[in-house]
């Protein structure tokens, strides 16, 4: 993966620079390329640094090493600074990993503007395309889907998309997002949800809205018994101190 290292502006004023020479200076550029591009946080091989550009380096490591633009530390060299100027591996990897979880969202936002709209008012009906909309989204091709990107589905992307639906279909916005946080409890709770208990959940969502949503993985972590007394709870609390 391409990637970029920083030199200063005044790189070349330095005397050290001066001293090495050209073939020191395209060796110490080199050096640091090699650790940008492999994440070593400025560790080069020993065996590398003699590969790392064509001409012979064989006199100018000792020179480097004298002037401390290079530490020798068993099989390898060190560029002491390197973390001073440069990314670490550390937020190397966090950027990508962001990347990655912004380019998922992107496709769960796709799939859930592509799901296919009911033509009828059938409640069943309903219940199945939100249900098939969660697990496109939740799953997205993956064997597992971790506790984030559910979180992320029910909380963001399908009440948004069931608000859409509803207003282009004409079926209430309330059924819609009742069917959507059936689902996500299924999901959070376990799929067997008693008769009464849905009741108690619509109950929730029409009286604290998106919130009973968003706060059903919390009532599923926290749950002593009966999970849906445990987020009447966190919503009462909620409430009281808004």
């Amino acid at each position: 993966m391409q990637n970029w290292f920083k030199v200063s502006n005044n790189f070349m004023d330095d005397p050290k620079m001066l001293e090495i020479g050209a073939v020191g200076i395209c060796l110490f550029l080199a050096g640091i390329g090699y650790s940008s591009r492999n994440l070593t946080d400025g560790r080069i091989p020993k065996l590398m640094a003699k590969r790392l550009i064509v001409e012979d380096v064989s006199e100018v490591i000792p020179q480097m090493l004298e002037l401390g633009l290079w530490v020798e530390d068993g099989k390898d060299y060190i560029v002491p600074a390197y973390l001073e100027w440069q990314t670490s591996s550390e937020e190397v990897a966090a950027k990508r990993q962001g990347a990655t979880q912004r380019k998922r969202h992107q496709r769960q936002r796709e799939v859930i503007e592509a799901a296919p709209a009911e033509d009828v008012l059938d409640a069943a009906a309903v219940r199945r395309r939100v249900a098939d909309v969660c697990d496109k989204a939740v799953f997205d091709g993956d064997a597992e889907a971790t506790m984030d990107n559910y979180r992320y589905v029910y909380e963001v992307l399908v009440p948004q998309a069931a608000v859409k639906y509803a207003d282009v279909k004409g079926i209430g916005e309330a059924s819609l997002l009742n069917s959507v946080l059936l689902h996500a409890a299924a999901t959070f709770f376990g799929s067997d949800i008693d008769p009464t208990s849905i009741r108690r959940l619509s109950a929730l969502r029409r009286d604290h809205g998106f919130r009973t949503i968003q706060y059903l993985p919390v009532a599923a972590a926290g749950a002593k018994g009966d999970p849906i007394n445990y987020l009447t709870s966190i919503l009462k609390k909620e409430k009281a101190n808004a």
